[in-house]
């Protein structure tokens, strides 16, 4: 769960290097939410300048567990993110999003155009017990021009029939562009980025100088090559989301 509705911890237990926490963690799911979960606990030792330290973590899914029942588990160190065995299976598909991407040309000069992505869904948007609210956003590199469909839809499989649209966009210049859509829950006073895509050629490097956003992964710029080898042609892709710890600030 990415929203704060997930989120429990206990009270501080000072001078202790074996704390007892008489408190308890109450979440209110569905029986098929229970079964779709994984519950994550992590436990950290608190500083007094607020940089936490890190001790350890443990991650339960709950699918075919048993309640009402108490059990020991060891934490286990945390691992760099290149290190990290998928040792659990997923309860869940993992989210993604279809769209079609095309170059319109332009009459008076088609070496000009509009780059359009249109009939944009996403599936699997979980964000909290509820259905998020979502909207979806464009971001064109290295020109840096952003676009937003208004209006949001409710997940977790919404459709946008309106498309994100660049104009002026040069089609012998595709090779060194970028495009990032991206999927955005809308909670009560914040946004937060569910997931992106980037479609570009992933080269690393543009003007002789090297890049964050032209960091595609292969089935990212394999949709992207696909695209530019005939751009005038509309190709439906669809592509897992990226998590947002994935996306460079």
């Amino acid at each position: 769960d990415r929203s704060k509705n997930g989120k429990r911890r206990t009270l501080t237990k000072k001078n202790t290097v074996d704390p007892v926490y008489d408190q308890k963690f109450r979440y209110h799911v569905t029986k098929q939410e229970f079964e779709t979960r994984v519950l994550w606990i992590s436990v950290w030792s608190e500083s007094i300048l607020g940089l936490n330290d890190f001790l350890g973590e443990i991650n339960l899914p709950l699918t075919g567990c048993t309640l009402d029942k108490s059990e020991e588990h060891s934490l286990l160190a945390q691992k760099k993110k290149t290190d990290l065995k998928p040792i659990l299976e997923p309860t869940l598909g993992p989210a993604e999003i279809t769209f079609q991407i095309t170059f319109i040309e332009n009459p008076r000069n088609k070496d000009i155009g509009t780059l359009q992505i249109h009939y944009i869904q996403a599936k699997a948007i979980f964000f909290g017990k509820n259905s998020p609210d979502v909207f979806c956003k464009g971001l064109l590199m290295p020109d840096k021009v952003k676009k937003k469909i208004a209006g949001t839809r409710k997940g977790p499989a919404p459709k946008w029939d309106v498309p994100l649209r660049w104009d002026g966009v040069r089609c012998d210049n595709l090779e060194n562009t970028s495009i990032e859509i991206s999927v955005w829950c809308q909670e009560s006073f914040r946004k937060t980025m569910f997931g992106f895509v980037r479609l570009n050629l992933s080269t690393g490097h543009f003007a002789n100088k090297p890049v964050e956003w032209l960091d595609a992964t292969r089935f990212e710029k394999a949709a992207w090559e696909r695209f530019i080898a005939r751009p005038t042609m509309p190709h439906t892709i669809t592509l897992p989301l990226r998590p947002p710890t994935a996306r460079s600030k």
